[in-house]
């Protein structure tokens, strides 16, 4: 017995030597003499998995959609200017020349409306007969004064007269609705006089007036072209400061043909206002002008330069 049992302590002794010099641990041996299994440890991944694990997971550099690639190039792309007038048209515009010829004739026709000093706003789709007529007046009284009569204290003008420059400056001929209201001429000028205009028998009657100068002109200094034929015309309003108080002044032909820069330039002229009107070209008599569509102007203030 006691044989057997040295025996076995040398079997044991010697299986420990085996087992150290292998590198195997005390509690792994005894698992193995145990019969016992080994923990199942879970696989770590390796460095490359977990890079491409993280490549599948992160929100990659998205490429842009067509929709953000349109909207890129919309903010960097050119985009025409558009005009839009009460007429309704709206397209890309185009800035014309102003060589010598177009810049008087587009400074005569302007000033027709600039140098009357009640002329700032009109729209040929929302005239009323009143201000076509009150224009004409006063277009006759500053440029042919021959077309003015006079009965009593009136200065007196005809509705034949009134149609030719309508349709002269805007194309249109005046309807009975537009004028057939208006009251006709009193001789009693007692109190509130209505300035006019009266209407009676095919003339206009306004209550004579002296003294008036009208020494205001129009230098256009920008016009812009549109396809459908209409032009955008960007005016200054200048008034001579040298006129006679006495006998008035009217406007030099040579000042129809100025610049801007000459006329900033010149010391004998005042700005005294700015504007813009929408017209189509016409020719009448033979010489080439305008037609009015929309005309505004406001003071120095009111609009900037184009």
């Amino acid at each position: 017995m006691k044989k057997r049992i040295r025996l076995l302590s040398v079997i044991l002794i010697l299986i420990l030597v085996c087992a150290m010099l292998c590198g195997c641990g005390l509690s792994r041996l005894f698992k193995l003499l145990g019969g016992g299994k080994e923990k199942e440890t879970t696989a770590q991944p390796t460095t490359q998995e977990v890079t491409t694990q993280e490549t599948t997971t992160k929100e990659a550099a998205t490429e842009p959609t067509t929709q953000e690639v349109t909207a890129q190039e919309a903010t960097t792309k050119e985009v025409p200017t558009e005009v839009v007038t009460s007429a309704g048209n709206s397209t890309a515009e185009k800035e014309l020349t102003l060589d010598t010829g177009t810049q008087y004739e587009a400074n005569i026709f302007l000033s027709n409306f600039a140098e009357q000093y009640s002329f700032t706003d009109f729209n040929i789709y929302t005239y009323s007969g009143e201000q076509v007529i009150d224009f004409v007046h006063r277009f006759a009284k500053i440029n042919e004064y021959g077309a003015i009569s006079y009965d009593d204290l009136y200065e007196v003008i005809t509705l034949d007269y009134v149609q030719t420059v309508a349709d002269r400056f805007f194309g249109l001929t005046l309807s009975a609705s537009d004028y057939i209201d208006l009251p006709a001429p009193t001789y009693s000028f007692e109190g509130y006089v209505y300035d006019g205009p009266y209407y009676k028998d095919g003339k206009f009657y306004y209550p004579a007036a002296d003294g008036a100068t009208f020494t205001d002109f129009a230098v256009v200094y920008k016009i812009l072209s549109f396809p459908d034929g209409h032009l955008e015309m960007a005016f200054r309003r200048y008034a001579r400061l040298d006129y006679d108080m006495v006998g008035g002044l009217t406007v030099t032909d040579a000042q129809y043909r100025l610049t801007l820069a000459a006329a900033e330039a010149d010391q004998d002229l005042l700005n005294i206002g700015n504007g813009y009107a929408y017209v189509y070209p016409k020719t009448y008599n033979g010489h080439n002008t305008y037609q009015l569509i929309e005309y505004h102007e406001y003071g120095l203030g009111g609009i900037e330069d184009y």
